[in-house]
């Protein structure tokens, strides 16, 4: 299709859909179906039924949505004034799902509000947040939600709360970087922080064992965030997908080097496939820009060696 990446000829896409075709037919004769299966046939059997099981739905994180479960949504209420309120931030897009919902029978157009008062974070962390968001190649471009895009500046935006700037803490080498860190988190407990209220935040659980041992080492307790809620005592300690929909007090980003973030195979070479290389791009920034925002009064950034290219305008000021 036009727009998303390198055309197919009549030659790869029968290849494709040969692959695609196997795929199914497996899940088939295992009686298998994938989530996404599943919601388009609840969409297909809603759709279908004289009167829809709800008279209201609300959506949340409606950006990391795929079609099929829109079509699913869609299919269960009536379309009505207020039949549903969809709440979402293309800036917090970390997963490659995109959609239309105007194409899935969804109309928001005149409909939407931009919410700009932001009660979590700090002033500060924001415009720090926002800034960072301009070092993707779409030059500060997002998703809409539907289809189009929008531009986003911190000018748009405000905080009621105040507190420090961003740290920023770049070294020559990791130990040093590592012994910055632990230094942090126990100058944030000294302060009278609780444990538990201080997320650490890397990229890949590579990361762990090394900044584990550290803190360890200089007398904090450390909780690996589960699947599910924490019950140890501890720093919180995850991967940044794992932090969508946490905020702690203080957060400290480690390990944003430009080896890290963004993650090498996580990224689409640009000469493979340059449209696919530049959503690739800014999905590693958007997944930056979410373990940001966990923080509400306190942010720590750490890299050795070269630090993220995402951090250049925020190094720049």
């Amino acid at each position: 299709r036009a727009g998303r990446g390198i055309a197919l000829d009549r030659r790869a896409r029968a290849t494709v859909w040969k692959a695609v075709e196997e795929f199914t037919a497996k899940l088939a004769a295992d009686k298998k179906r994938t989530f996404l299966q599943l919601a388009q046939a609840a969409a297909g059997y809603a759709a279908n039924r004289p009167t829809k099981p709800y008279r209201h739905v609300i959506i949340d994180e409606a950006q990391d949505l795929h079609e099929s479960q829109w079509r699913m949504l869609r299919a269960i209420v009536d379309e009505q004034p207020n039949d549903m309120f969809i709440v979402g931030d293309g800036h917090q897009r970390i997963y490659d799902r995109r959609s239309s919902l105007s194409r899935v029978g969804i109309n928001i157009r005149g409909r939407s509000k931009k919410l700009k008062i932001n009660y979590r974070t700090t002033h500060e962390i924001m415009r720090w947040s926002m800034r960072l968001l301009g070092a993707s190649e779409a030059d500060g471009e997002y998703d809409d939600l539907d289809g189009d895009t929008e531009r986003h500046d911190f000018a748009g935006y405000h905080s009621y709360r105040n507190g420090p700037e961003p740290v920023m803490s770049g070294h020559p080498s990791r130990d040093e970087q590592l012994d910055a860190l632990a230094a942090q988190v126990v100058s944030w407990i000294t302060d009278g922080v609780d444990e538990e209220a201080i997320g650490i935040a890397v990229r890949a659980k590579s990361s762990f064992p090394g900044i584990q041992q550290r803190l360890v080492a200089n007398g904090v307790k450390v909780c690996e965030l589960p699947a599910d809620l924490p019950n140890e005592l501890g720093v919180r300690l995850g991967t940044m997908h794992r932090m969508k929909g946490l905020e702690f007090e203080r957060v400290a980003l480690a390990d944003i080097d430009d080896r890290s973030v963004p993650e090498t195979r996580a990224v689409t070479d640009r000469s493979d496939d340059p449209s696919r290389h530049a959503n690739d791009l800014r999905r590693e920034l958007c997944l930056l820009y979410v373990a940001a925002t966990r923080a509400r009064d306190g942010l720590w950034v750490g890299w050795s060696g070269k630090p993220s290219r995402f951090l250049g305008a925020v190094i720049e000021g």
